[in-house]
């Protein structure tokens, strides 16, 4: 087995070093003679792997500090907001102390399922808006992949490396901590990871508090950026749906919520015909589109749209190539 030797066949010790330990380790090389490691060059190479980790951590953990530091202040806003909400359901009472408790009741259901429509409906504005498209005309979309990582995150990435398309991955914390090395494969590949928060509540995130939903995107970022050293810029709630707050918890975190124009619902057991067609009606120029992974037909879904997407002539671009895309009348830069 081929072994590590020092430069100039020296010996250093990485205490007695003048140097920085990162341009030692930089200095080994790997040797083509079968040369053994004495024990004191192991014990040099592990101190300086081990300094080298905590270098790095230090590195991480200095840039979270300075990156939550750095929040935009929004929390007295989301205060206000609950006073609003409280002053809304206030109103009925009001009324109804005057004009009867079937009024207080009607005004209540009304207001209430005013807000409960809008926080399940993911294409409201009421709450904020979600980015759904970009305005250029020209046929290019951007393709946004749920619910990762999981088992098929490598096929899916190989799928998409035989197409030449990059895509923004929205990934759960917890099942980031799992898979680890499947985040770093997506990173590293030239994918934008996205905040799709730490636990994925799909079915009560549209009804949590402010400090829960500050936990789960805090817990995601940070969960996110040690493992790739890169803070996520963009967040997708869980199922799309958002309550009053959750624009403004994700400003604080410095996150641009992402919605969609396509969706072929393949989140659910849907035939793939059925998912496929329901994608090509939502795609135009601009267009974000939303699939899944971790599905049993999650790749069948998206060699089908991949291959539809090619031979409509249509290219898969990032949103940080659109914000610095050029005017509507000029083509964006694909992602090649």
């Amino acid at each position: 087995m081929a072994g590590f030797r020092l430069l100039a066949n020296k010996k250093v010790r990485l205490a007695e070093a003048e140097i920085h330990p990162v341009w030692i380790y930089n200095k080994l090389t790997v040797s083509n003679k079968y040369h053994r490691l004495c024990a004191e060059d192991r014990k040099v190479i592990a101190n300086m792997k081990q300094a080298r980790k905590k270098q790095i951590e230090y590195a991480q953990a200095t840039l979270m500090d300075s990156y939550e530091s750095s929040l935009s202040p929004h929390r007295h806003t989301t205060v206000g907001i609950t006073l609003l909400l409280f002053i809304l359901h206030l109103g009925p009472l009001l009324l109804g102390w005057y004009l009867g408790w079937l009024w207080a009741l009607g005004g209540l259901f009304t207001t209430s399922l005013f807000l409960i429509i809008c926080s399940l409906y993911p294409h409201c504005r009421v709450f904020g808006s979600a980015t759904r498209r970009f305005p250029y005309s020209t046929r290019s979309v951007i393709l946004t992949i749920d619910d990762g990582p999981s088992a098929d995150t490598e096929e899916i990435l190989n799928l998409l490396r035989s197409y030449n398309v990059r895509a923004l991955f929205f990934l759960i914390g917890s099942q980031a901590e799992q898979r680890p090395k499947d985040v770093k494969r997506i990173f590293d590949a030239g994918h934008i990871i996205g905040n799709h928060t730490q636990n994925h509540p799909c079915y009560w995130y549209w009804i949590y508090p402010p400090w829960r939903q500050r936990r789960e995107l805090a817990q995601c970022q940070q969960t996110l950026f040690r493992i790739t050293g890169a803070i996520p810029t963009q967040f997708r709630a869980p199922a799309g749906m958002r309550n009053p707050y959750c624009n403004l918890i994700a400003a604080e975190f410095g996150l641009a919520v992402t919605g969609w124009q396509a969706r072929g619902f393949d989140g659910v057991d849907t035939p793939i015909e059925k998912i496929i067609a329901t994608l090509r009606r939502g795609i135009a120029p601009g267009a974000i589109i939303l699939i899944h992974q971790g599905m049993p037909h999650s790749l069948k879904v998206l060699k089908k749209l991949l291959e539809f997407l090619q031979e409509d002539g249509w290219d898969c671009v990032l949103p940080v190539e659109w914000l610095n895309a050029p005017k509507s009348d000029e083509t964006p830069q694909a992602n090649y």
